[in-house]
């Protein structure tokens, strides 16, 4: 009778026990689901950030390519303004030297002008 009495009590301790791990069980499965909501709730959200993030960098090359182009153009309207100037510089250096030129004719044949008799210039 001792071994009834103690078998049937640990079907009693072995139902109880069941019973806990099936509970055990059933709150871990549903920790484990939330945790895996939260855990799938950040990769959308690290999803929309890294989209953001892409928008946002593909902006920033488009505008950096903007102005690159930019900068090419404004090297090449000043390498163009250099070449003019340069081209000026040589022509108003040409000019003051047919201006000395002229001047120095002008004062040697001055110098070697003699009026004729009569004529009062």
């Amino acid at each position: 009778m001792i071994v009834v009495v103690s078998r049937v009590r640990m079907r009693e301790q072995l139902k109880e026990m069941q019973s806990r791990l099936d509970e055990a069980e059933s709150a871990a499965s549903k920790g484990g689901k939330k945790m895996i909501q939260k855990l799938e709730t950040r990769v959308h959200e690290l999803e929309s950030m890294m989209e953001g993030e892409q928008r946002r960098s593909a902006e920033s090359d488009k505008n950096m390519r903007k102005h690159e182009k930019r900068v090419a153009e404004l090297m090449a309207q000043l390498d163009e303004s250099r070449r003019s100037h340069d081209q000026y510089r040589d022509a108003v250096e040409q000019l003051e030297t047919k201006i000395k030129t002229f001047k120095r004719q002008s004062e040697e044949a001055v110098s070697h002008w003699h009026p004729l008799p009569g004529n009062r210039y």
